[in-house]
């Protein structure tokens, strides 16, 4: 089984992958843990013997209505009491006898000098094709898919999720490398001041989505305000003028799909401009 069961060519082809440990577990359609690699032991402290036979969900609060294809981040605690947080790539695949198997490799990121380069490559889950390829930020299918499924888990456990939509207002007179350049220093700015499970993505041209899990409304102004403080010097820095963008942030009210949300903050009275 576990000779078709490998890591994926996605994730082979990137470089990351000799810098940082992976671990993987392989369960059946009941989620019961059929193989484990010897790291994710290493990650749990729990001997190989222990693991197999299993139940993910003794491991680990795992939300039965993912799709069997996506990527989200959990917190475990190890048999030592240790909290961790890692990042995971769930897939589907099958095995020699055309069985499905549910299979997830799971990248530690508790610390933060090594989960912050990390954040967008996780969250699309190591396929460059679902970042923008200006910025390194996700594109818009797979921001838009993470907030969909931000969504579904705040409608099912009633955790508070908020976003932030920025358009950067960007002279006209800027030729297309230095607009590119100049986005590309604030967003990197904006990355920087933001925390491991937020995450930012290009909707289109100059227009970002940061999404901002178990955070309130107010939680959502407070992080801005942070964020803002840099990114204005920063603007005008660059010799923007201090309508240098425009912000909307709300958490989320009624809204049952990314679509709504997003369409909710394009027209969200109350916004702030920057």
């Amino acid at each position: 089984m576990t000779d078709q069961l490998k890591i994926p060519d996605v994730l082979l082809q990137q470089s990351l992958i000799n810098e940082i440990n992976i671990g993987i577990i392989i369960c059946n359609m009941e989620d019961i843990i059929e193989w484990v690699n010897p790291y994710f032991c290493e990650l749990l402290s729990v001997s190989h013997d222990k693991l197999i036979g299993t139940p993910i969900a003794d491991l680990m609060d795992m939300d039965p209505l993912l799709p069997p294809n996506t990527n989200f981040r959990i917190k475990v605690k190890t048999h030592e009491n240790k909290e961790l947080w890692l990042a995971c790539v769930q897939k589907r695949n099958k095995d020699k006898t055309q069985n499905d198997k549910i299979v997830r490799y799971f990248t530690d990121i508790s610390d933060l000098q090594r989960r912050k380069p990390l954040r967008q490559m996780v969250s699309a889950g190591y396929d460059t094709s679902r970042l923008d390829p200006h910025t390194g930020t996700l594109n818009r299918r797979a921001i838009i898919q993470e907030l969909n499924t931000q969504i579904s888990r705040t409608r099912r456990y009633n955790n508070p999720l908020s976003a932030i939509l920025l358009q950067f207002q960007l002279h006209t007179d800027m030729q297309n490398d230095e607009q590119k350049e100049y986005i590309l220093t604030m967003v990197n700015a904006i990355n920087a001041k933001l925390r491991w499970v937020d995450v930012i993505g290009s909707l289109s041209a100059g227009i970002f989505l940061i999404i901002l899990p178990e955070s309130s409304g107010t939680a959502a102004a407070q992080a801005w305000k942070k964020i803002d403080n840099d990114i204005r010097k920063l603007a005008l820095e660059k010799g923007q003028t201090e309508n240098a963008y425009q912000v909307n942030y709300s958490a989320r009210e009624q809204d049952n799909s990314a679509d709504e949300m997003i369409q909710r903050l394009e027209t969200f009275s109350g916004q702030k401009v920057a």
